[in-house]
């Protein structure tokens, strides 16, 4: 992942895209999964979530690696800070919902 001033590009084992703008970030459970926390960033039409899965998924437990991902979305997009990166409950309770499998991550 390079996170720069205009976009964030992602590149993993199976998908690549570019995120040009950042409308809502939010940071917790997404889905069934209530051990590990992600962060879920909107632009426009498209909702991703990101978490670090290193070691297994466990790296996060013990680095705090995913809210280093958090801060630096957050460090690069100083301007909306007050308005979109607020955790706020609702959010919180939003990614803890659970969904239907085939709108899993």
């Amino acid at each position: 992942m390079t996170i720069t001033e205009d976009h964030i590009d992602f590149c993993g084992r199976y998908d690549h895209f570019v995120l040009d703008s950042v409308d809502d970030l939010s940071f917790g459970t997404v889905g069934f999964d209530l051990m590990n926390r992600w962060v879920k960033v909107k632009c426009g039409d498209l909702e991703v979530c990101f978490a670090d899965g290193g070691w297994m998924g466990w790296r996060d437990k013990f680095t705090k690696s995913t809210r280093k991902i958090l801060r630096a979305i957050i460090d690069k997009y100083p301007e909306d800070e007050e308005s979109n990166h607020q955790m706020k409950k609702q959010n919180k309770a939003e990614m803890a919902t659970p969904r239907k499998p085939s709108d899993q991550i």
